[in-house]
C-alpha cells in the first residue's frame, strides 16, 4: 500500500534519507514538486530585468548575451532555473495560431523551429515587445529571430556549476504545446 510522505526540501538531510532507506528498504520513491506561490524560483520582474543585461551594441550573438549568462551565473542555481522556467512560460504564452498566422509561410510550409526563433526573438526585445505581441498578433516579427536566447539558462548553468543543465520547464515552448491557443481544427 503506498505511503505519502511530505517534507519541507529545507528538511532533507542526509540523516532523513538514511532513515527513509532503512524504513522503506527494498521501494520505489516517487518525488512531487509542489511550489508554493511564495516560492517563485524567479519573479517576472527579476526575469526582465535580466533580459535587460542583453547588449544590442555588440556584433555577435555571443558577445550579446554574455552579459545575461554572466549576471544569471552569479545567483542561486534556483534562479538559473527560474529564469529557464519564466522563459518557457513566455513562449507557451506567444505559441498561439493567430501569431503564427502573421507568418507568411503559414500553414503550408511553416517551420516550428523558425517559430520558436522568432518568438525568443520577442522575448529578447522585453517586456514592452512581448506585450506588444500578446496584445496585437500583427506586431509580431516574422524575419528576425534570436535562438541563443534559448540556451542562456543551460551556459550560466555550465558556467556557475562546471555541470551540464538538466531542467524541464513546466511548460513546453515548442510549436503547438499551447493547446488552446491553436485551433485545432487546423492541425
Amino acid at each position: 500500500m503506498p505511503a505519502t510522505i511530505t517534507i519541507a526540501i529545507d528538511k532533507l538531510d542526509a540523516q532523513l534519507i538514511r532513515e527513509l532507506k532503512e524504513k522503506y528498504q527494498g521501494t520505489e520513491l516517487e518525488i512531487t514538486i509542489r511550489r508554493q506561490e511564495e516560492g517563485v524560483l524567479l519573479s517576472e520582474k527579476e526575469f526582465w530585468a535580466l533580459i535587460d543585461l542583453l547588449d544590442w551594441e555588440q556584433d555577435t550573438e555571443d558577445a550579446i548575451t554574455k552579459p545575461l549568462v554572466e549576471a544569471l551565473s552569479n545567483l542561486p542555481v534556483s534562479k538559473i532555473y527560474g529564469f529557464e522556467e519564466q522563459l518557457a512560460e513566455k513562449l507557451y504564452a506567444l505559441d498561439k495560431e493567430e501569431i503564427a498566422q502573421q507568418f507568411p509561410s503559414y500553414p503550408n510550409r511553416f517551420s516550428v523551429d523558425g517559430f520558436l526563433y522568432d518568438r525568443l526573438c520577442v522575448v529578447a526585445n522585453g517586456k514592452a515587445a512581448y506585450k506588444a505581441v500578446l496584445k496585437d498578433p500583427t506586431r509580431m516579427p516574422t524575419e528576425v529571430s534570436f535562438e541563443p536566447l534559448l540556451y542562456v539558462a543551460s551556459q550560466a548553468y555550465e558556467l556557475k556549476t562546471g555541470n551540464t543543465f538538466d531542467y524541464q520547464p513546466t511548460v513546453s515552448y515548442e510549436a503547438y504545446s499551447n493547446k488552446e491557443g491553436w485551433n485545432r481544427s487546423n492541425k
